[in-house]
């Protein structure tokens, strides 16, 4: 090759590289400009997109009317097996037919879309974007891992697609079926979370009052809980849920450090916007019993 034709090839080759050089940097000013009026535009529209675990659709407008209505429930028996000399078995008890019925008001309301029936773990990253699918979301909880919750609970929670929250005590869960054992068994918690309608939260490990409690008693109750649940059964747990409804100042300062979320009590209440930004970790609910107006307590057409 020539000096003149190497020269000729030089020129060539910078003439090219500059013209793909213009082109990438024009596609990238139109891309950029696109996605600033893309931004733009999305800042301006009422209602934010979100997508959050799979599902897409829009967010409140009105975040600050957001209600969270935290149902606690605790036995699902056949009114023939309570035990009535047992006055918190008995005043906490539900017919499973009792539990049908409110689960026929609640899936009118879903269907309706009156309300969002959700998970804690759906709504920690509801909290987390700040964007909630609903002014009403509904969680199911059921406190203490009691088998009843396997026998009755469990197959109306399928019939009727409900989200359920069940809350577990660690020290009470066994590894293989008891007719003497009147709690959940690892195999039953398993098929129910494999259903995908199940959700769980820690109840401590013992079942003891956590209030007044040492940094060592807490720690085995709210830690060691946490860390054996989502061990045996590989998930995450975010939730504290106390017995009793009993805590403190220390106690709430060692469920945020042990990694918990959410904490909920027995305090009687209707969450707002406020307490789960500032009070995620002392959160009321909405008692359940055999004395609960479905029609008051469950229809969501007039919220």
């Amino acid at each position: 090759m020539s000096l003149k034709t190497l020269y000729i090839f030089l020129i060539a080759v910078t003439v090219i590289m500059g013209v793909s050089s213009l082109y990438h940097f024009s596609w990238w000013v139109s891309s950029s400009e696109n996605s600033a009026i893309l931004i733009k535009n999305t800042q301006a529209m009422s209602e934010k997109t979100w997508l959050i675990h799979g599902f897409s659709g829009q967010c409140i407008q009105k975040i600050d009317d957001l209600k969270v209505y935290a149902y606690m429930f605790h036995y699902v028996i056949p009114e023939k097996y309570v035990r009535k000399d047992n006055k918190i078995e008995y005043g906490n008890t539900i017919s499973p037919e009792k539990l049908e019925s409110i689960l026929i008001s609640l899936s009118k309301s879903r269907d309706a879309g009156k309300i969002k029936i959700t998970s804690l773990s759906e709504l920690a990253d509801y909290r987390k974007n700040n964007c909630f699918p609903n002014k009403n979301i509904v969680l199911l909880t059921v406190d203490d891992g009691w088998d009843d919750g396997y026998n009755f609970l469990f197959p109306l929670a399928k019939k009727y697609d409900m989200k359920f929250n069940l809350t577990i005590i660690a020290d009470k869960v066994s590894t293989t079926p008891s007719e003497t054992h009147n709690f959940l068994n690892e195999r039953e918690i398993q098929e129910m979370l494999d259903s995908g309608l199940i959700t769980l939260a820690s109840h401590s490990f013992s079942h003891i009052e956590l209030h007044k409690q040492t940094e060592e008693v807490l720690r085995k109750e709210l830690s060691l809980s946490k860390n054996a649940l989502e061990k045996w059964f590989h998930i995450t747990v975010n939730t504290i849920v106390y017995p009793s409804g009993k805590y403190d100042t220390f106690t709430v300062q060692k469920a945020k450090e042990y990694g918990y979320t959410f904490g909920f009590t027995t305090k009687n209440g209707i969450i707002s916007k406020e307490d789960l930004d500032k009070n995620p970790l002392t959160l009321p609910r909405i008692r359940v019993n055999r004395d609960t107006d479905i029609a008051k307590t469950f229809l969501f057409e007039e919220r």
